[in-house]
């Protein structure tokens, strides 16, 4: 279940200008870096997808589960979305107690709110 905030809603899509804007304004990077940045963001939340994705599909150890969940809210935290990082952190902690949850289907969720900065 993604968490709602108060009117209800999913926590908002990620957009490149706002991820570039966050960049600029936490971490005082110049343009050069923020690209950079983006590329290596870009990069390291395809790689963790990708990973939760097969570990999923090959029905990995729920601590591995969790683990991988704690790698997407490290990366939704670098990139100042407090939202979506909380959704990754309660399926981490559901993952790590060996809830039996629709992972795969947060997966997808998760993945076209960052389809953006791909």
């Amino acid at each position: 279940m993604v968490n709602r905030n108060a009117a209800g809603e999913s926590p908002a899509n990620v957009h490149r200008e706002k991820l570039r804007d966050h960049f600029k304004s936490t971490y005082r990077f110049t343009e050069d870096q923020i690209d950079a940045l983006l590329e290596s963001t870009a990069q390291s939340m395809n790689a963790t997808l990708g990973s939760l994705y097969a570990a999923l599909e090959k029905e990995s150890s729920s601590e591995e589960i969790s683990r991988l969940w704690h790698t997407m809210k490290g990366l939704l935290l670098n990139m100042g979305e407090q939202q979506w990082a909380e959704v990754a952190r309660e399926l981490e902690n559901a993952a790590g107690r060996g809830e039996k949850r629709d992972y795969r289907k947060m997966v997808r969720i998760i993945h076209q709110g960052v389809e953006d900065i791909l």
